[in-house]
């Protein structure tokens, strides 16, 4: 499933982000699991494996827009998220004891 111009389609490009970003939160998931059975050791506190887990959709999208567009998408993606904007709610909630 290409195009002319050899990029994946964006179906299949749908595809692989939906099962990149499950197969990271699973995977993740499932080391917790069995550590916290005793069945595997892992060397990290269990909270890391949660952070990781939960950013597997962050993870694909950056893989996929990565694979889609090169260095400009991601830019680009990422530039979608301001710092401003995020130091300012960290601001508001900073009044809160």
């Amino acid at each position: 499933m290409t195009s002319a111009t050899g990029c994946l389609t964006k179906p299949f490009a749908l595809l692989l982000y939906f099962v990149g970003a499950y197969a990271w939160t699973w995977f993740l998931s499932l080391l917790k699991i069995l550590a916290q059975r005793d069945i595997i050791s892992i060397p990290v506190p269990f909270i890391v494996l949660d952070i990781a887990a939960a950013l597997g959709t962050l993870v694909a999208a950056l893989a996929v827009t990565s694979y889609e567009s090169g260095g400009e998408g991601r830019r680009a993606l990422l530039g979608q998220t301001r710092l401003s904007t995020v130091l300012r709610q960290a601001e508001a909630f900073s009044y809160f004891p």
